[in-house]
């Protein structure tokens, strides 16, 4: 709770404030020998000392006619007629529900004030904490290789923050102290702390490490009055916080005879030759979809191969399909697994598992392969289709949507890789195999219409699969002919005018007549390209012409000034500018109104004053004297009385000079006129020294 401090001033009346700088404060005017409290005056005039008790809290005001007490407390204090026992119905900003007048009684108008105006907050507490991090060449999360070094003590970073506490009006506080660095602070792995030994080889499956930070008693939390906080417990004892975890994933590789690839979508550059041992990023070992995408087999005459730890199964292969743009079942019986002795990872011999495709050959796929515990065998894991259990549903659907069977081509048939496509838009399904349409109809059916009406008719759009550029044979134009179309606006494409289409065949085309002359006209014409050499002919004349009268001035206009001039960002040999100012130029100066021409082999560089040449100009005369004018002036004999400007400047202070001197003392010594207005010694001889007032008033807490 903050305190009222009283304050006693004394000096002049006149300098009296009561409204701010002494508001609240006892004034004593030595003029006027009055006390002055909030405007009021308590002593009148007639007094001849002032005194303070300090034990009651009285002043003592001497007049002729005696003394008077005055109790300072009641002036501030909070002073009524209601019972005590009367209490507040309901919370005041900071004065709680319940706050009884005798407890108001015993506080000042100030402090009530603060309670109700200013309510206590407690401070917001952040709790300590522990981070725990590793250091180069360790990574948070990072899957490493069985038998890989693991990190140091010195490659792992630990942490303490004590924690903030703040509150408004108060220093931030400490909510714990001091990080002790003892045996009760250390890391600890496996998330136990009676495990404080750290492994020196990354091991198969998971790795965690923590750290605990051991630390002393925190600071006591105080509210925004300086009061304790609520805070429990407050202040916080010594003890230990322990950090978040930080993992690191030991595993096995995987290897193939191709290259990494999605588990999730379609992938592009597929492999054009085998690539043997190939090992594939690294995966968690609770990982359970592997991805990889091979070179055709029938170009390259080579099988696909995947390498999985014997500890592994390949319980499901599955294959992107780029018709359907989903993963289906690789069978069984396109593939076989069979061990194929030990890898070596990280110096230590591990047994494989090969599994290798059999059966037709096929073109470049895209794979993954889902693994799991070696004790799963194949038949947990149903065939799917896109993820989804295969029932006969949907092998019906199938059926009806798609009739390639990717896996039964010739020898010499290669499926495509995937390439880019540049600008345009790629297609949503590679095809592996060539169409045979067993019907007498286009195998894109929006490509035939019967009648030119059709072309333009809405029901031949329903599905509303059309698109700007799609090519339209008309069976029959209306002349017994076919013709071909392309939509050009798909907007218009029912309008009756046939707007929405171009004709591209020969019917579509207008005959134009070839002229092999320059006389004959016409705005349905073409011009021959033997009559295109004539007009070059005759154009390269002119120009030889043109080039043969040789550089010209070219006028630019009116600048302002030289700064104009050399401003200009675009000049080039033979521009012309005429500047309205006066300028000097390469040293010379030039009267307003002159023209300046560009004479620099390079162009735009108007900067270079060297680049511009004036084109004339006139010299103006008229202030200078004429010979004839200067006869009759003083001659050398006639100045031989008068004092040199040396002599001058040796003797005599310039008018600058004396200035200068003058104001460097008014700067320094007041003039007569302006001590007039100070107190001569006699003067201040009648007034109380420091020393004096210090004797009279040593319980003042403040003088003026």
């Amino acid at each position: 709770m903050a305190t009222t401090k009283l304050k006693f001033y004394r000096g002049l009346k006149a300098r009296y404030d009561a409204a701010s700088k002494h508001l609240d404060a006892i004034y004593f005017a030595t003029d006027t020998k009055e006390l002055l409290m909030n405007g009021v005056n308590y002593g009148g005039s007639g007094v001849t000392d002032v005194s303070f008790d300090k034990g009651s809290n009285k002043l003592i005001v001497t007049k002729s006619s005696g003394k008077t007490e005055y109790d300072l407390t009641e002036l501030i204090r909070f002073k009524t007629s209601l019972p005590d026992s009367l209490a507040t119905p309901s919370k005041l900003g900071g004065l709680p529900a319940g706050t009884k007048v005798e407890t108001l009684k015993t506080k000042t108008l100030s402090q009530i004030f603060e309670d109700i105006l200013f309510e206590e907050i407690q401070p917001t507490v952040q709790a300590p904490s522990a981070t725990i991090s590793f250091k180069s060449p360790f990574t948070a999360n990072k899957i490493l290789e069985v038998g890989e070094s693991a990190p140091t003590s010195e490659q792992i970073q630990t942490g303490f923050n004590r924690g903030n506490c703040t509150v408004v009006g108060q220093a931030n506080k400490n909510r714990a102290g001091e990080l002790i660095s003892d045996d009760q602070s250390f890391i600890y792995v496996g998330n136990s702390t009676s495990n404080k030994t750290l492994p020196t080889k990354v091991t198969l499956g998971t790795m965690q490490y923590n750290y605990q930070a051991h630390h002393g008693a925190g600071d006591t939390l105080l509210t925004s009055k300086g009061n304790k906080a609520t805070v429990s417990p407050n202040p916080l004892p010594e003890g230990t916080v322990k950090s978040g975890a930080v993992y690191l994933y030991g595993t096995y590789p995987f290897y193939c005879n191709g290259s990494s690839a999605s588990t999730s979508a379609g992938d592009t550059n597929f492999p054009s030759a085998a690539a043997p041992d190939t090992k594939l990023p690294l995966q968690k070992w609770t990982d359970t979809l592997i991805g990889a995408k091979f070179a055709s087999e029938a170009a390259t005459g080579t099988r696909l191969e995947f390498y999985f730890p014997s500890e592994k199964n390949v319980s499901k292969v599955e294959f992107y399909n780029t018709v359907s743009g989903k993963w289906e079942v690789f069978g069984t019986d396109k593939y076989t697994v069979s061990d194929a002795g030990n890898k070596t990872v990280q110096s230590v011999q591990i047994a494989y598992k090969k599994l290798t495709t059999t059966g037709a050959m096929s073109g470049a796929l895209q794979l993954r392969f889902t693994v799991s515990d070696a004790g799963k065998k194949l038949v947990d894991e149903p065939d799917t289709y896109n993820g989804e259990e295969i029932t006969d549903e949907v092998i019906a659907m199938l059926a009806r949507n798609s009739r390639e069977v990717p896996f039964a081509m010739p020898m010499n048939n290669v499926m495509p890789m995937a390439s880019t496509t540049g600008n345009r838009p790629a297609g949503i399904a590679s095809f592996a195999v060539n169409f045979e349409p067993g019907g007498q109809a286009p195998l894109d059916a929006r490509q035939l219409v019967p009648n030119k009406k059709d072309l333009i008719a809405a029901a031949t759009y329903s599905g509303k699969n059309t698109y700007n550029g799609m090519l339209v044979v008309v069976g029959d134009n209306g002349d017994g002919k076919p013709a071909l179309y392309v939509l050009k606006d798909m907007t218009k494409i029912t309008q009756a005018d046939y707007g929405g289409w171009i004709r591209l065949d020969v019917g579509a085309q207008t005959l134009i007549q070839i002229i092999n002359d320059l006389t004959t006209g016409g705005t349905n014409k073409a011009l021959s390209a033997e009559q295109g050499k004539v007009l070059k002919g005759l154009v390269d004349t002119l120009t030889n012409k043109v080039n043969a009268l040789g550089a010209v001035y070219v006028p630019k206009g009116t600048l302002a000034d030289l700064s104009a001039l050399k401003g200009v960002a675009s000049v080039s040999k033979g521009h012309v500018y005429n500047v309205t100012a006066e300028v000097t130029l390469n040293g010379k100066k030039y009267p307003a109104e002159t023209n300046f021409v560009y004479i620099g082999e390079t162009a735009n560089q108007a900067s270079v004053e060297t680049n511009w040449d004036s084109l004339g100009g006139t010299v103006d005369l008229t202030a200078y004297a004429k010979k004839a004018d200067l006869e009759g002036f003083l001659t050398e004999e006639d100045l031989a009385g008068y004092a040199k400007a040396v002599d001058v400047a040796n003797t005599y202070a310039t008018k600058a000079a004396l200035s200068e001197a003058i104001e460097g003392l008014s700067s320094t010594y007041a003039t007569k006129a302006e001590l007039t207005s100070y107190a001569t010694n006699e003067t201040l001889k009648q007034y109380a020294t420091k020393q004096d007032l210090d004797d009279a008033f040593a319980w003042n807490e403040e003088t003026e």
